[in-house]
Order: C-alpha cells, then structure tokens, then sequence
C-alpha cells in the first residue's frame, strides 16, 4: 500500500490564475510468486489506483501474469501479459521491465490495452544472448509514445538482442 500527497503549482487553461494544488494517490498491490523445482517461475501482479486531483477523481488498475522457464542450465525462455486500464494520466501505472544486463524499461500503462513480452537468454562459452519482443497495445489511441519516440497507431512493437561476452 503506497500513499502520496503532493502540492504542485498550477496555472489555469487561459493563464490567468496560480496557485498551489493538492493532490493524493493511492496504491495497493497484491503480488504472488511462485516456482515450482526450481525450473519454472510465475508471478502474479494486481494492483490498483486512486487518484484525488483538482480535475477530479481517477482510478486504475492493471493485472500481470508472468512466466519464466530455466528450460536447461544455459536457456531461459519467458514472457509477461498485462491488462491496464486506467482513467487519466494522473491514475496511470508504471511497470518495471527487466531486459537484460544493464537493460531495463519502465513503460507508462494509461487509457486501456496491453503490454506483453517474450524474452529468450541463452548462455554458451562465456557468450550470452539476451532476445526480447515486446508490444504495447491502446484500444483508443492514434498515437504512441511522444517526441522523437511517437510511433503513429495504437501498436507499438520493438525487438531487442544484446551479445554480452565475458572474460
């Protein structure tokens, strides 16, 4: 359970007034891990927002399922789905995404859709392969992402690989 209140400055949509606002949000998560001999690991992930803000109130939630399989002491092979829904930027869900060494993504859950990934590590003669496909998909969206990084569409999709040796 994460509680947050913030005061932030604010101007009005035609600049006229300032102030200061108060905001609360509030999380609650509930995470179940599981393995099973020590080859096959699951994790389960439900969590929820509230958020109490001067546009209003907004609420979000999302659900994950991920699995990750040590096939043999030198491959894994894994991946996560998740559900999000959220009704405003200000309720909206960071995930955290493990890629590779070195690698991480914490990608911004808000409107409705899904996220999912598969992910294969393979080890061999101080050689290691990381692949990850992953896609971001928004029910209602023309675009995704912003700036340099918008991707026209509702569908983003992105493929990685990292060669990592070590000596």
């Amino acid at each position: 359970m994460r509680i947050k209140n913030r005061d932030d400055d604010y101007k009005d949509e035609e600049n006229l007034r300032q102030g200061i606002v108060n905001e609360q949000k509030y999380n609650a998560r509930i995470e179940l891990r599981s393995s099973f001999n020590e080859i096959l690991f699951s994790k389960i992930r439900v969590e929820s927002v509230f958020a109490d803000t001067k546009k209003g109130d907004f609420n979000g939630q999302m659900a994950s399922f991920g699995l990750n399989w040590n096939i043999s002491k030198n491959l894994l092979v894994g991946g996560k789905f998740t559900f999000f829904t959220t009704e405003d930027f200000s309720s909206a869900l960071w995930q955290y995404e493990y890629i590779a060494p070195s690698q991480i993504s914490v990608p911004i859950l808000n409107g409705e859709g899904y996220r999912s990934y598969f992910k294969v590590k393979y080890k061999w003669n101080g050689l290691e392969f990381n692949l990850r496909y992953s896609e971001h998909f928004k029910y209602d969206a023309e675009e995704m992402g912003s700036s340099n990084n918008a991707v026209d569409g509702n569908r983003e999709r992105s493929l990685f690989f990292q060669l990592n040796f070590r000596y």
